[in-house]
């Protein structure tokens, strides 16, 4: 079960990889984001519409599809007798009815490690909190949302500065090859389930003002998260004459040991010189009075 979004093309496509035709594709109805969202691309956000690439590689595979209603409508579903249900990027809080329907569970493809980053964005919260080891949990589903105990955790090596996509390719890789190793044990009722530790937290949609940069972050932190996010939405910092800078791309990032700290604004770049390297960004100075990329208007 999916939507139309890149985590859930990315699991398919793990899924045939590794041998495995699913008996279906659920995908979510295509939902329209909030206005206040309509800026971000996020992991629960349709960009591909009508007909999503998951859907057409379902289509060349010969694999039927479903769509469901944000009711979670199970009819159909129900009539195939599926004896178990992977999730991975869907939109809506699935139905008591449905995770009940397959005996052996529902099971959901988190980018995250569990309980840390509950919510429909991880991605954008690890690294906007300055996180550059990312990681996956393949969670039984319950009526809690994001709640449910672990079949699987992994944390892959650390990645270089990349894109949102290139985070989402990776990791939802990462957690259905997780997922496949432990199909045999599911299917002979061994498979362990380890509940979640106490704490951990919940984390909305962004929104714009989530897009603020702190100047004293550093080099790396700034660029693993403008690199990281920059298709969700535009990122701005605030200069120590208090005007902005709304940021466009990240043009350079230099890791090492390098001065204190210095910004240097020439048109539309801006420098930034840490002790940890040195950033290069794209964008322009927000005019006086234009109003500031965090406010609701």
């Amino acid at each position: 079960m999916g939507s139309a979004g890149l985590q859930s093309l990315i699991s398919l496509q793990t899924l045939l990889a590794l041998g495995i035709k699913p008996q279906a594709l659920a995908l979510a109805a295509p939902q329209q984001p909030a206005p206040s969202t309509a800026s971000l691309g996020g992991i629960g956000l349709v960009r591909e519409q009508p007909q999503s690439a998951a859907a057409a590689l379902a289509e060349r595979h010969g694999i039927p599809q479903l769509r469901m209603s944000a009711e979670g409508d199970c009819c159909d579903l129900a009539g195939m007798a599926p004896q178990l249900i992977l999730v991975s990027c869907y939109p809506y809080r699935l139905p008591q009815e449905l995770l009940a329907l397959p005996p052996l569970g529902c099971f959901n493809i988190h980018p995250s490690l569990l309980p840390h980053y509950r919510g429909p964005s991880p991605i954008f919260w690890q690294l906007r909190d300055g996180l550059t080891s990312l990681g996956v949990s393949v969670h039984h589903m319950t009526p809690q949302l994001d709640k449910g105990p672990l079949l699987a955790q992994v944390r892959p090596p650390p990645q270089p500065v990349q894109s949102y996509a290139a985070w989402v390719e990776r990791l939802s890789a990462a957690g259905v090859e997780s997922f496949v190793r432990r199909l045999d044990a599911l299917h002979q009722g061994c498979a362990a389930l380890t509940p979640q530790t106490a704490g951990g937290n919940y984390r909305p949609w962004p929104k714009p003002a989530d897009f603020e940069i702190d100047r004293h972050w550093g080099a790396g932190r700034i660029a693993y998260f403008v690199a990281g996010t920059g298709e969700l939405g535009r990122h701005f910092i605030r200069l120590a004459d208090g005007s902005l800078f709304v940021i466009e791309r990240l043009l350079d990032y230099s890791p090492g040991q390098g001065p204190e700290q210095a910004i240097a604004l020439s048109g539309d770049r801006l420098v930034l010189d840490y002790p940890d390297g040195r950033l290069e960004l794209a964008g322009a100075r927000l005019d006086d009075g234009a109003g500031w990329p965090g406010e609701d208007r």
